[in-house]
C-alpha cells in the first residue's frame, strides 16, 4: 500500500497559494522544512531528510526551479513536484530541462490530487532507492565515487585539523574522475580556493583562532556538497579544494557563490573576541578531454591568481588568456 512521507522539502515561494499548500501539508501530518535556498536548510549530505521536495512556479520565479535543481544536485533520488497556474512556455521548457521535474500539478490545488502525486513520488523514491539499484551511467559513477570516498576516509587519507579529505586524496580522486571523463564523457568542474587575509587572523587573535576558522570553514563545505557528486579538500595551509562531478563551470560558479555567502555571513568569535568577516577568493575551471591534472590545476590556479588580483572575496572562471 502507497504511503505518504514524513517529511518534503518546500519551496519558500510569495505565491497566493503558498499557504493553502503549507495548511494542506500539515493537515496530512507531513513535516515541512521551507526555504528559499536549499542550502538554507542545513541539511547534512549524508542524511537527506526526505523523499520529495516542492515548489510552485508563479509569475515565471526562477529561484523555485534553483531550488529543485538544487535538491537534485544534493540526492539524485528525491523526486521533485512543480505547482504550476499561469506560467509561460520558455519558464516550463527551463524546469523540465534544469530541474528535471518529476511530477507536475496544476493550480488551484486539490486535495485528493495532491495526495494521490504525493504517495506516487514517495513510492517511486523507495523503489529508486533500494540498495544496488543502478539507474545510468552517471548513477554507477557516482556510486562508484562514493565507494571510493569512504575507502579513502578509512584509509586515513583525512586532514587532521579539519577532517577535509586531504591533498593525497586529491590527487587520486582526481585521477578517477579523469577515468571517467574518458570512458563516460563524466565532465566535472575544479575550484581552488584561498582564505582571504588569513596571516593576519593569526597574527591577530593566534594560530588557534585560525585554527577554529579552517575547522568552520571546512564544516560549511562539508554541510553543503552534493552526496556522491562533490568532494572538499584541504590542499594545504589556508587553501582548499572542490571537485564537483556532472557540473559544468557556471554551474560551478553559482555554487561557490552560494558557498561565498554562506561563508561571510558566519560570524566568527575567539575567546569571547568578534573576529572581522572572513571571506575567500577562488579559481574555478571545468576539465576539458585533453587537460592532464597539472594543466587542471595550473588553470585553477591562474583564476584564482586573478580573483586575487581583483580585489579578493570573489570567484573568478577561468579564461585562457589568463596563462598568457
Amino acid at each position: 500500500m502507497s504511503t505518504l512521507p514524513e517529511d518534503i522539502l518546500l519551496y519558500r515561494s510569495e505565491s497566493v497559494h503558498q499557504e493553502s499548500l503549507r495548511q494542506l501539508l500539515l493537515q496530512l501530518d507531513i513535516n515541512i522544512r521551507e526555504s528559499g535556498y536549499y542550502a538554507e536548510l542545513d541539511i547534512d549530505p549524508s542524511n537527506v531528510p526526505s523523499s520529495i521536495a516542492l515548489a510552485i512556479l508563479d509569475n515565471n520565479d526562477m529561484h523555485a526551479i534553483n531550488f529543485l535543481r538544487s535538491c537534485l544536485n544534493a540526492h539524485n533520488y528525491v523526486q521533485r513536484i512543480l505547482l504550476v497556474s499561469s506560467v509561460d512556455f520558455d519558464s516550463f521548457y527551463l524546469a523540465v530541462n534544469k530541474a528535471h521535474i518529476n511530477y507536475v500539478i496544476k493550480l488551484p490545488l486539490r486535495k485528493d490530487e495532491l495526495v494521490t502525486i504525493l504517495k506516487k513520488a514517495h513510492k517511486r523514491y523507495r523503489e529508486l532507492t533500494r540498495p544496488f539499484r543502478k539507474l545510468d551511467a552517471l548513477t554507477e559513477v557516482t556510486e562508484s565515487l562514493l565507494m571510493d570516498n569512504e575507502k579513502y576516509r578509512q584509509e586515513a587519507n583525512t586532514d587532521a585539523l579539519t577532517g577535509l579529505l586531504n591533498r593525497r586524496a586529491f590527487a587520486e580522486i582526481l585521477d578517477r574522475f579523469k577515468e571517467n571523463l574518458c570512458k563516460h564523457r563524466f565532465h566535472f568542474s575544479l575550484a581552488l580556493i584561498d582564505l582571504d587575509h588569513f596571516k593576519k587572523i593569526n597574527d591577530t587573535f593566534s594560530h588557534q583562532a585560525g585554527d577554529m576558522v579552517l575547522r568552520e570553514i571546512s564544516d560549511i563545505l562539508l554541510k553543503n556538497q552534493r552526496v556522491g557528486m562533490d568532494y572538499a579538500f584541504r590542499y594545504g595551509g589556508e587553501e582548499f579544494t572542490i571537485l564537483a562531478a556532472g557540473t559544468r563551470q557556471q554551474e560551478m560558479l553559482r555554487y561557490l557563490q552560494r558557498l561565498l555567502q554562506l561563508v561571510r555571513s558566519r560570524n566568527f568569535s575567539f575567546q569571547g573576541k568578534n573576529m572581522p568577516p572572513v571571506t575567500f577568493s577562488a579559481g574555478i575551471v571545468e576539465c576539458l578531454a585533453d587537460d592532464t591534472k597539472d594543466i587542471l590545476v595550473k588553470k585553477a590556479d591562474a583564476a584564482l591568481y586573478f580573483a586575487k588580483n581583483s580585489g579578493r572575496n570573489r570567484c573568478v572562471v577561468f579564461e585562457p588568456d589568463m596563462l598568457k
